[in-house]
Parts: C-alpha cells; structure tokens; sequence
C-alpha cells in the first residue's frame, strides 16, 4: 500500500495518495511503500526512520513536532518584538504594531509568490533547454552503426553460437557482448565462428564491480559507445528478438520519423521446458516450442530498442529517457511513463524468452548466480513457470 508525506508541512502526517495527488506530487514530497496490512488514519500516523509511527500525546515523536512549533513560534515573538521596538521608537501605538506585522506578511506571501514564479520559469527554461539538447543528439548523424545489441554473459557457451548468429542474420549490424568472469573466455567462443560473424561482435571483460553488473555493463557501453550507435537492444542471453521476418533496420524506420520517439517496447513470450529434464545439443528454439503458462504474469515486462541518444537513465526492462521524448510500442502506441500497456500478442514484433529452459539447465542457472546482487532465483521458480513438471 503506497502513501505519501509532506514534507512541506513539516508534520509529517501520512495520508492515502488520491490519483489527483499521484500526479501533482512534488520534490518536497516522498512516495513510501509499507508492510502493514492495514492502518486506521484516523489515529494520526507519521512516517519516520522508515517506519510507520502512531501519533499519540505521549509519542517522542509529537513532542519533537511540538518542539518544532515551539522554535517557530519563538521566531516570530523575536520578529514581534523587533516590530514593536520599532513602531514604539517612531512614536506608533501597539495597533500600529499589529498592522505593521500584517502588512509584513503580506509583503513577504507576495515576494514568496514572486520567487515561486521565477522558480517555475526557470524550472520550465530548463526543461527546454534539456529537451532541445536532447533532440540535437538525436538528429545527429555520422553513426558507425545503426543497431545494436549490448548483453552481458557468464558461462553461456552452449547458447552463444546460436543466439549470435540468429541475431546477426535477423539485421543487426554489430553485437557488443560483456564477459562476466566466464570460466570459458567468451572471446574464445566468438573466436570460433566464421568471419562474417566474428567481425560483427566485440567482447569486453567486466571488471570486477560490488553494484548491479548488468547495469554496469550497460552503462559501460554508453560511455564508449554511445555517439557511435543509433539504436541499441539490451537484451540477455535467453531472449531472441522475433521481428516476423522484418529486418531490424526496416523495422525500426516506421520510429525514426521525427524526433519524439526515443524507445520501442517489444513484449515477452515465455517458453517452458516442453516436458524435458535434461539438456541437448539441439538449438534452443528448436527445443523449446511450448509457451509458459507463466507468459500472462508477466505480460507486462519485456524489452525495447532505444536510441542511445535519448537515454537519460539506463535499466532492465525500459530506461529513463530524455526531456519531451516518448515510448511507444511495437506498433506505434505511446505507452504512459513507467507503464507497460497490455495488448495482444500478434504485434509487430516480440522477445522470444527461454527462462529456465530444461530441468537440468535451470540447475546450473542457479549455480551461476545472478548479474544483479539484489535478484535471486529460487528451484521453485522452475514449477512456476512449468506447472505441468511438478513433482
């Protein structure tokens, strides 16, 4: 359950967020989740030291506010007297005194409003000036490639042949891969292809890192990469773009036209096990052909292509984008900020994702770990996704 404080108050009371509120939230503002089932705001509650408080009269807490108010108050009484000596030295009498303290306060509401505006222009100015910038990087030209995919790996070798190549047949013109202390050097793997494929991919080794590798990696692309590359698809090794025989370049020309569009979502589909325990040599779209029953939990997740240009914060499933820049899907819709809408399968284009694969390769995913400290996988995850293997 979401509410929110206002800090601007300075009372720190916890309300319920209305839908008007969850728009119009502001910096003074902070949007906190709780662990509670319930709480009865009628008793008056605070959010403090990320816990959820009840107001009472004999709460530390209300004290500390009541102090608060004390200090405010002792601040006018200084601003009262400094008044009343003057008024008395100029020969007033204390209604004087009283009408010299309202015409202070509304002198100071109106420079307080005076400020507000300026503040808001400025603050409107900015966001031009960023959005400008933001569309000149994007019409930029000169790139060295059009689309690309960055993915980072770690002891994926039975997979990157296959996952390679298709992409690289699907249209994209470079694939930039990092090495996640793989036990077999990715760029011994990438060293036994043809030609034609090994010169369209290059390989980094990750250093060691105590944050998110994955979104390291990503961002360690960027800052080598980022004036060089139009678009980019970060993707994992599990997921195959599926453009329905549309090559990535001619696809991704419908979103070029203009300079709003700054990111395409492209939906999942999960495949399962298909009834199989142990692994194969077979390639994997070849063994896996039964879609999850898990697809329609997580039909609002996925991945996109996104212009390098337009990436204000880079993450997993959609990033951050730039002032005045919008996402839309696969085929054309612009989708709100921060939401994924829900639409059929049989679009433009989707990811095709084979999450845990067999029962055997979803054992020794586990073992690998995770490229994000924060993200664990669990056995019981295999049976989420493949009900019909419950033991």
């Amino acid at each position: 359950m979401k509410y929110f404080v206002d800090y601007m108050r300075g009372d720190g009371l916890v309300k319920t967020l209305t839908p008007y509120e969850k728009d119009r939230l502001f910096s003074r503002q902070a949007v906190v989740t709780l662990e509670t089932r319930s709480i009865d705001l009628s008793k008056g509650w605070i959010f403090k030291d990320g816990k959820l408080v009840e107001l009472s009269e004999d709460s530390a807490t209300l004290t500390l506010y009541k102090k608060k108010n004390q200090v405010f108050g002792a601040k006018m009484a200084a601003q009262f007297d400094r008044v009343l000596k003057d008024v008395i030295m100029s020969g007033g009498s204390y209604a004087d005194v009283k009408t010299e303290m309202e015409r202070r306060d509304i002198e100071l509401c109106r420079l307080e409003n005076e400020l507000n505006e300026l503040e808001d222009k400025h603050a409107l100015l900015e966001q031009k000036l960023i959005a400008q910038e933001v569309k000149a990087r994007m019409k930029k030209g000169g790139h060295l490639y059009h689309n690309v995919i960055c993915a980072i790996a770690k002891d994926e070798t039975p997979y990157l042949k296959e996952w390679i190549e298709y992409h690289l047949d699907l249209g994209i013109e470079h694939i930039y891969l990092y090495d996640d202390d793989s036990r077999i050097p990715i760029v011994d793997t990438v060293a036994g292809l043809n030609e034609e494929y090994k010169s369209k991919v290059t390989v980094k080794v990750l250093p060691p890192t105590n944050q998110s590798r994955q979104r390291f990696a990503y961002s360690e692309f960027l800052r080598d990469y980022e004036a060089k590359v139009k678009w980019v698809s970060f993707l994992d090794i599990d997921e195959f773009i599926n453009l329905k025989g549309v090559p990535v370049k001619k696809f991704l020309s419908r979103f070029e036209k203009g300079d709003k569009i700054g990111e395409v979502k492209m939906r999942w589909l999960t495949y399962g096990e298909n009834g199989q325990e142990a692994k194969t040599d077979l390639p994997v779209r070849e063994r896996f052909t039964k879609v999850s029953p898990w697809t329609e939990q997580v039909k609002d997740l996925g991945k996109v292509f996104v212009r390098c240009a337009a990436i204000e914060s880079v993450d997993y499933h959609a990033n951050e984008l730039g002032q005045g820049l919008i996402r839309v899907d696969c085929n054309g819709l612009e989708l709100p900020h921060d939401k994924w809408e829900e639409y059929p399968y049989d679009e433009a284009a989707y990811v095709e994702h084979y999450y845990t694969k067999s029962l055997e390769e979803w054992r020794e995913k586990i073992s690998r770990g995770s490229a994000d400290p924060c993200w664990f996988r669990e056995h019981e995850e295999f049976y989420m996704h493949n009900p019909d293997m419950q033991p």
